[in-house]
């Protein structure tokens, strides 16, 4: 019997000692074809500050933005579904199907500068209209944003002249 207590209190101790971590940042997978370098790093760095900006407008108070970098679209979608991310950019002129269903919706952009235009989706999950609403409209605000443009504009100019190079 006391060794039967004793492994139960042992058993409930192991239990207590589940660790959560969390960050104070908005976390946006950013999903980006294109050659990764110091061109495409400042796009992204660059939409993660204009998106800050543009929601700690809204909310009153600092909002920090924290971007992943990844190449494909691979996991995107079952991601995001789990809460790994808060949202995924996508820098292509078509969503992806798996990030085209009814637990998404989607916001597209195109660039204001630069030849060829580049195109761009803020995805969110459905499950929290109030974040999906608040993220929406502060990527409205990101997009129009100076700095976010001049960069797009610079990685454009930079794809023309290096696509004219063949």
């Amino acid at each position: 019997m006391i060794a039967s207590l004793f492994l139960s209190v042992a058993i409930a101790n192991a239990s207590d000692s589940v660790r959560v971590h969390s960050s104070p940042h908005l976390r946006v997978l950013v999903v980006d074809g294109t050659k990764a370098g110091a061109t495409r790093s400042k796009v992204h760095e660059s939409f993660a500050t204009s998106l800050s900006a543009s929601l700690q407008r809204q909310c009153g108070g600092p909002v920090g933005v924290r971007v992943v970098d990844q190449s494909s679209d691979e996991r995107a979608a079952a991601d995001l579904s789990a809460g790994v991310y808060d949202a995924v950019l996508v820098f292509e002129e078509n969503l992806p199907a798996d990030l085209r269903t009814a637990d998404f919706s989607s916001t597209q952009a195109v660039s204001q500068v630069g030849v060829p235009v580049r195109v761009f989706h803020l995805v969110v999950r459905n499950d929290d209209p109030s974040l999906s609403t608040m993220l929406t409209s502060a990527f409205a605000d990101t997009v129009k944003a100076a700095s976010f443009q001049d960069a797009l504009g610079r990685s454009t100019a930079m794809r023309v002249v290096a696509s004219n190079l063949r």
